[in-house]
């Protein structure tokens, strides 16, 4: 298992979702998603084999498997099983309500330096929006600089997700689910979220070269412009609902849902020996790495 298996409430939705107390899981949870460009190059692997590892889909078990981590299973991502558990109103109708994620910084990773001002005049000439929601990494939201150029230009903006708040998947559920348009910089969890929840998405990049994504992660620049030659109209406006929708089921892996008996038995939660294991390792991490960090308020 991984001490950050609960970061941003993922381990917290299957506990809900099987209807079980939430606790330590003998496993490793994927909580975010690995394009391929990322699985080609790097992922880390939990040292101990003998801890299953989780996964959203069947291109991540593969490069697991390729590089001799055989102890994986897809179970999909949290995000469907919390699709399940609110279940969604497909029918319901909506204002059109456009939200905006730019790139983010981490609470330890400072290296973002976005012109604000220029991105929002971007956004309203080439989506034609006056008015649209920037939705802030935590860690941005702190910046009081990027509020005021915010506040300046009246664009309303607000803060979901943080690695210590276990709702925080349930937060920006609700706001996808409420939105009609979601734009985002990059190839990435909440891109497939908002496809999965059929929203007209779009992804804005600086030219046919450059992402704004101003960190060194080649391997996701080298992602957007692969999806780019695959979905150029998810560049150029958004992209069809029901063609998203279909995209969205393979990577966050919807055929791949277990039950609640099966997640229950992979997590160790059935488990005397396993939940007794991973007490222990609990306990070897918060020594080793300190509890703030496991309840990701610390890095």
């Amino acid at each position: 298992m991984k001490s950050d298996n609960n970061w941003y409430g993922h381990r917290s939705i299957f506990s809900r979702y099987v209807g079980l107390k939430d606790k330590p899981s003998f496993s490793t949870i994927q909580h975010g998603y690995l394009n391929k460009f990322y699985l080609e190059k790097k992922i880390s692997t939990p040292k101990l084999k003998f801890i299953p590892y989780l996964c959203w889909n069947e291109e991540v078990k593969k490069r697991l498997n390729k590089i001799g981590y055989n102890n994986t299973f897809i179970v999909g991502a949290p995000f469907i099983y919390l699709s399940k558990i609110l279940k969604k109103n497909k029918n319901k109708k909506l204002k059109k309500k456009l939200i905006f994620f730019p790139p983010h910084n981490t609470v330890d990773h400072f290296v973002q330096d976005l012109n604000y001002e220029k991105l929002i005049t971007k956004i309203k000439t080439k989506y034609k929006v006056k008015n649209f929601t920037v939705c802030l990494y935590y860690a941005d939201f702190k910046n009081q600089n990027i509020k005021n150029i915010l506040k300046k230009n009246k664009i309303k903006f607000k803060s979901l997700v943080s690695r210590n708040d276990k709702n925080s998947l349930i937060k920006l559920y609700k706001e996808l689910d409420s939105s009609t348009h979601v734009l985002t910089c990059d190839i990435s969890s909440v891109l497939f979220y908002s496809m999965f929840l059929k929203k007209k998405v779009g992804v804005l990049v600086k030219n046919n070269s450059e992402s704004y994504l101003t960190t060194k992660v080649k391997n996701d620049e080298k992602f957007i412009f692969y999806y780019r030659k695959k979905f150029p109209k998810l560049f150029n406006g958004f992209l069809d609902p029901s063609l998203s929708y279909k995209i969205a089921c393979k990577n966050l892996g919807l055929n791949h849902l277990k039950s609640k008996k099966q997640l229950i038995e992979i997590l160790g939660w059935n488990s005397s020996i396993k939940k007794l294991i991973s007490k222990i390792l609990i306990f070897y991490y918060d020594k080793k790495y300190d509890k703030q960090f496991r309840l990701g308020k610390k890095v």
